[in-house]
């Protein structure tokens, strides 16, 4: 007997649960993260009654934050910046957040050239003049305009798909010369472990338009004065739970979902509902709703509470993805308003190889660094924490300091530390080819099931909520007509 299937038979077996116990709703969300958050906003602003079922004790994923002991003030620990789009200042504004050119630290930031293998300081990086840069870029946007439907998500990916879309972006650079590009692409990618292996459309999605644009502009956007995008979230919820149609269960997992129809016992209700078993902090619950929306990573180890089909089981095992991790680093002895990017000397357009940390960024709080770390899926946190440490060291020996292990440096912490894997969820190009993303988008509504997030867009909050709004929301209200 299959997990799913226990916790059903232990739910049910026994007298019907109490009243107390029970949620009805329109919709069930899994996951509080970016689509999900979103989506539960605007499916209450519909005036649908929703359940957000989140495993974290805060809503908004990727976009956390750290609160720093010594200051008191917010350090992204995560998403920072957004698009200047319609949708995104009609977001904000429903969750009483303002929107300010991007201000804060950054890892766009200037840094310093510094190969973190060899401990040497670059010279002449990155061998490109501004001007030949900006073309650069400007020929890339210009390929990507090609693809602009593809901001609407993988529906609109055609059939047969475009050969450029398929080839792998190395040899897409190459092809239209964007060599230059490179030096300002590479700061975008963060967490893909194989930027020139990975299959065009997945960057031309990433690197669309819109992003391409608001880089060439400097028009990208921050949550408000202080830039802390966690502040959008902690509004969300504030919103969600003072809508007598919206209730949130934070720390909290769904165990079994039974997708199969059941009659509502609720009086004076005859709707056909899905059962949805789930542990809170207060104890189970059992959650009757009429739809699903599952907004965490289509894959099969990250949804064992869902019996699939064979038709969902067969799609989601051609995913792979790549782990990226966020963090912060304290020290004493560095430089407040000083970065370091480590730039690989003897790699393709100095990319450093995986797993590899990318550079260590002055967050503009006391001294703390953001640094990023990209590694394959298989590699564990405490390797991760250990290259964070040698790249400290090395930056230090860099800059004449001592290091921790010469026994007289200032001590190294890192404070914060987070996964987000999965990340960048892709298939192979033979896959694209054969038409995968039509058999994935054709899921959508199946069994009452819709389904948002990353691998249905791109790893962009703007992308996201824009995908969530035109291309889920329109079926599931349709179907609670």
């Amino acid at each position: 007997m299959s997990s799913t299937a226990k916790s059903f038979s232990l739910f049910f077996l026994g007298p019907y649960p109490n009243p107390r116990d029970v949620i009805h709703c329109d919709v069930a969300i899994i996951g509080g993260g970016s689509s999900g958050t979103y989506a539960a906003v605007r499916l209450q602003d519909h005036g649908k009654n929703v359940v957000v079922i989140e495993r974290n004790s805060f809503l908004g994923g990727h976009a956390d934050s750290y609160t720093d002991p010594e200051s008191g003030e917010r350090v992204n620990l995560g998403v920072m910046e957004f698009e200047d789009q319609p949708l995104v200042h009609k977001y904000f504004q429903r969750l009483g957040v303002g929107l300010e050119p991007l201000t804060t630290a950054n890892i766009y930031s200037e840094s310093k050239p510094l190969d973190f293998e060899t401990g040497r300081a670059v010279a002449g990086y990155p061998g490109y003049t501004t001007v030949a840069i900006c073309a650069a870029l400007k020929e890339y946007l210009e390929q990507a305009q090609k693809y602009a439907y593809l901001e609407e998500g993988f529906e609109s990916l055609p059939y047969p798909v475009p050969p450029d879309l398929l080839l792998d972006f190395g040899e897409f650079v190459k092809k239209y010369s964007l060599e230059a590009a490179m030096v300002v692409i590479q700061k975008y990618t963060g967490g893909i472990v194989d930027v020139l292996h990975m299959p065009t459309l997945y960057m031309i999605k990433l690197l669309n338009v819109s992003v391409v644009q608001a880089i060439l502009d400097n028009t990208f956007l921050q949550a408000g004065a202080s830039g802390v995008s966690s502040v959008v979230y902690d509004n969300a919820l504030a919103l969600l739970d003072a809508s007598p149609s919206a209730t949130v269960l934070l720390s909290s997992t769904a165990s079994g979902i039974r997708r199969r129809p059941v009659k509502s016992k609720r009086p004076g209700s005859d709707a056909p509902l899905m059962s949805i078993f789930t542990q809170t902090p207060t104890g189970s619950k059992l959650i009757l709703c009429r739809a699903l929306l599952v907004t965490v990573p289509p894959l099969i180890p990250q949804l064992p509470f869902l019996e699939l089909s064979s038709e969902e089981k067969s799609l989601f095992s051609r995913f792979s993805y790549d782990a990226y991790y966020t963090g912060l680093v304290r020290d004493a002895s560095l430089s407040r308003n000083t970065s370091w990017s480590n730039v690989a000397q003897d790699s393709p357009y100095a990319m450093p190889a995986s797993p590899c940390v990318y550079g260590l960024f002055w967050t503009g709080v006391g001294d703390l660094w953001d640094v990023k770390v990209g590694a394959d899926k298989g590699v564990e946190e405490e390797e991760v924490r250990a290259l964070i440490m040698a790249a400290v060291q090395t930056i230090k020996r860099s800059e004449g300091m001592f290091a921790d292990d010469d026994g007289h440096g200032q001590a190294t912490e890192i404070v914060a530390l987070k996964c987000h894997a999965p990340f960048q969820v892709t298939v192979a190009a033979q896959d694209v080819e054969a038409g995968f993303y039509a058999k994935l988008t054709a899921l959508q509504g199946k069994r009452a099931t819709w389904w948002t997030g990353a691998a249905w867009s791109q790893q962009d909050s703007a992308a996201v909520w824009k995908y969530t709004e035109e291309q889920v929301l329109p079926g599931l209200l349709e179907r609670l007509k």
